[in-house]
């Protein structure tokens, strides 16, 4: 790989990845509050509508979403942030972030593994993982590529996380036709997502979002 491509990819994977940890760090700041509860929000960028809809149970928040740029939505259990009876609750207990990043001058997420694998392994790429920016406050526990997805899971020892939420957390990357789409999936300290917990219901997320959203 070629040093122009690296660093034109370097660019990028730091923007995507410093952009998912946006919505972990609006999520440090807020706990499901009330709202207009839907099931699904629409989200804007470089001026194109995404939809963005979680696994069954889970609806956006729409006082902790933002629909401009840089765009994010924060996904909790229905039931916790709709007070009517009988609002759904999904089947683990997590809270759901997605954010919007422009794709820039490099290819899609699928041709990017190795350099994803290598830059998140970094000082720099870990530093864009961290809520506060500081590489040492995160360790990669696990990454992947998984079709043409990027998966990665990751603990952030940096302050500033929403109490009683785990510090690790289940994230993946891939493209659609707006640009890079960043999910991730959080556990509770009380309630710790198992491995197969955390991948299916990102899997279930990126399934939901996709469906709604061409390319």
């Amino acid at each position: 790989m070629s040093t122009w491509i690296s660093e034109r990819g370097r660019q990028r994977l730091t923007a995507a990845a410093a952009a998912g940890s946006l919505g972990l760090t609006a999520l440090a700041g807020c706990l499901p509050a009330g709202g207009e509860v839907t099931r699904s929000a629409t989200l804007e960028i470089a001026d194109r509508a995404v939809v963005v809809a979680g696994p069954p149970g889970f609806c956006v928040d729409p006082v902790a979403s933002r629909t401009g740029g840089p765009a994010f939505a924060l996904l909790g259990s229905c039931a916790a942030l709709d007070p009517r009876p009988g609002a759904p609750r999904p089947d683990v207990r997590a809270m759901l972030t997605v954010t919007l990043a422009e794709r820039g001058a490099a290819g899609p997420v699928a041709d990017s593994a190795d350099l994803l694998e290598g830059f998140f392994q970094s000082e720099d790429g870990r530093a864009a993982l961290s809520r506060r920016g500081e590489a040492n406050t995160v360790e990669v526990l696990e990454s992947f590529r998984r079709g043409d997805l990027f998966v990665l899971h990751a603990r952030d020892r940096s302050t500033g996380v929403a109490p009683g939420l785990a510090t690790d957390y289940w994230r993946g990357y891939f493209d659609i036709e707006a640009g890079i789409v960043s999910v991730s999936v959080l556990g509770f300290e009380d309630a710790p997502l198992s491995r197969e917990s955390g991948l299916d219901t990102l899997d279930a997320f990126i399934a939901a979002i996709r469906q709604r959203n061409p390319g």
